[in-house]
């Protein structure tokens, strides 16, 4: 049995004998991960276990069961679980605290309320996208003599945020050379310089080169909440250009490319690997636990 952190029943399709059937996805990832050890997929039954809808049950014959394959399939869903064990994903903020400069009293009471750094627990829970549009882009299409006005979509990944952050915004700051900058949070015109710290490699990598940006949710209602409760619950991660987005003069986005911009927003934060496919897709990443494969009589 392997079991997943989400539901595998494709709630629109079922078997013929009117069984749940296993998500188009996931079926596929693990027939790649069957062929990727040698084991014809046709040679196992795949099936959502009758008792959990995020389980699904492995059968085939005791000869294919017993084989050398099979024990290099079980090692390698080993190896999944396993780099699992690195979740939860953190985000570690460090403040400098000394070089705040010369404050009110109800802001300096504010900032020796703050901790020296701030740990919290990130999930990746959806796709938005952000884009260079304006009243300038409008203006600039209609003296081109253009019928549509364009500007460039960014990709962004939201993540929960758990506890909620001690501010409401964040904001990357470039130094006059232009060439490096600096994190800094804080609220209204107070800024406090940050350093940012994954727990993970890769998207530490990321940010260190700056291909991605970390900044406050672009959802208005998430938004909304933080400027209410004086603290972030959600913030994005930005993973860079997707290209042109074409607008009507209204500033409306063209529906397919809208749509068609998000899904590869999502593939690409997916095809980035762990741990952004621990969290996206119907992948093998996606995968919590697994007891060995049974054979049929």
């Amino acid at each position: 049995m392997l079991t997943f952190d989400e539901s595998l029943r494709d709630t629109h399709r079922s078997t013929k004998d009117g069984s749940p059937e296993v998500k188009q996805g996931y079926r596929n990832a693990i027939e790649a991960l069957l062929k990727d050890q040698g084991i014809d997929p046709k040679k196992v039954s795949i099936r959502v276990s009758p008792d959990d809808d995020n389980t699904v049950i492995l059968n085939t014959r005791p000869r294919v069961a017993e084989s050398d394959d099979f024990e290099s399939f079980h090692n390698a869903l080993s190896s999944i679980v396993e780099s699992r064990s690195a979740l939860p994903l953190t985000l570690t903020f460090n403040f400098d605290k000394e070089n705040l400069g010369s404050e009110g009293p109800e802001i300096q009471e504010r900032l020796a309320d703050l901790p020296d750094e701030v740990e919290a627990v990130l999930v990746p829970d959806g796709v938005i996208l952000s884009h260079t549009y304006g009243i300038g882009t409008v203006l600039a299409a209609a003296l081109s003599g253009s019928d549509r006005a364009s500007s460039t979509a960014y990709c962004n990944i939201t993540a929960s945020v758990e506890p909620s952050l001690p501010f409401i915004f964040i904001k990357y700051l470039v130094d006059d050379d232009g060439e490096n900058g600096r994190y800094a949070v804080g609220w209204n015109s107070v800024d406090v310089d940050v350093t940012l710290t994954f727990n993970d490699e890769t998207l530490q990598d990321l940010l260190d080169k700056g291909e991605m940006i970390v900044a406050p949710t672009l959802n208005s209602r998430d938004w909304s909440n933080a400027l209410t409760r004086g603290r972030l619950g959600k913030v994005d991660l930005q993973l860079g250009s997707l290209g042109v987005l074409q607008h009507d003069y209204a500033g409306r986005a063209d529906y397919l490319s809208h749509s068609s911009m998000r899904s590869r927003c999502r593939t690409r934060a997916i095809e980035l690997g762990s741990p952004f496919s621990f969290y996206m897709g119907n992948t093998m990443d996606r995968l919590a636990s697994f007891t060995p494969l049974t054979s049929e009589n």
